[in-house]
């Protein structure tokens, strides 16, 4: 009987010598608003201590997330009960912030066909931005590209910095230039000193009018004004 127990005590301490803890994956890094899940295989009973939040728990997986950046640390603990035995296993998980990405139209968001605006994107110096549709930008790979799209156009940029990629869309809306002809109840031009004569800018869709040299104008803004120049002068109307 002696010689059987201590053949038993030997077997149960070598066996023990085999268990082993193993955890996936190993480490990582995530970005902030990201998940990660673990799962320990190897032992009978699986427990973790999450150093950051002190959470425990005894289930074969844990899920780790954190809206903070930094290096933090789980531990994952494992137990055999015959034979006896424990086993720990360190994961040391990164955790990088997702960039918070937006864009800025030097034009603002409308603007006649023909026109460019600069898209100005932040955060400025990440690790890389891709743009699409590139068709109408100066560069698809920089924080800062020319737009000249000549229809509306919603643009996307995708910012990857520390491993941590975010996206961001802008819709430049463009209209079509206007188009505008002149008409006066004097056909040919011509008027006496001291007399008036009207004159109609006509454009397409509603505009806005500035009329120059206003000084011989009953008014510079309107779509018909009234001129009553004391020489021979070039009306030029702009409309937007």
């Amino acid at each position: 009987m002696k010689r059987i127990a201590t053949l038993l005590g030997i077997i149960l301490i070598s066996a023990s010598s085999f268990a082993q803890l193993s955890v996936s994956p190993g480490d990582t890094s995530i970005c902030t608003g990201e998940s990660v899940t673990y799962t320990a295989s190897g032992m009978l009973i699986m427990g973790w201590l999450d150093t950051l939040n002190q959470d425990t728990t005894t289930n074969p997986s844990y899920q780790f997330s954190t809206d903070s950046v930094g290096t933090f640390a789980i531990l994952a603990i494992g137990l055999d009960v015959l034979p006896a035995d424990t086993d720990t296993v360190v994961v040391i998980i990164t955790v990088n912030q997702m960039p918070d990405v937006a864009i800025v139209s030097s034009a603002g968001s409308e603007f006649c066909s023909g026109s460019s605006s600069e898209l100005i994107v932040t955060p400025a110096a990440a690790d890389s931005y891709m743009w699409s549709p590139a068709g109408s930008l100066s560069s698809d790979s920089t924080d800062t590209v020319m737009a000249s799209p000549t229809t509306t156009t919603e643009y996307f940029v995708t910012v990857t910095d520390n491993g941590c990629s975010a996206t961001a869309s802008i819709t430049l809306t463009v209209n079509p230039s206007p188009s505008v002809t002149i008409t006066s109840d004097d056909d040919n031009g011509n008027v006496c000193a001291g007399n008036s004569v009207t004159m109609t800018a006509v454009a397409n869709g509603i505009a806005t009018y500035e009329w120059s040299p206003g000084t011989s104008l009953n008014d510079s803004t309107s779509m018909t004004v009234i001129v009553t120049p004391s020489a021979s002068t070039i009306y030029t109307v702009v409309v937007t």
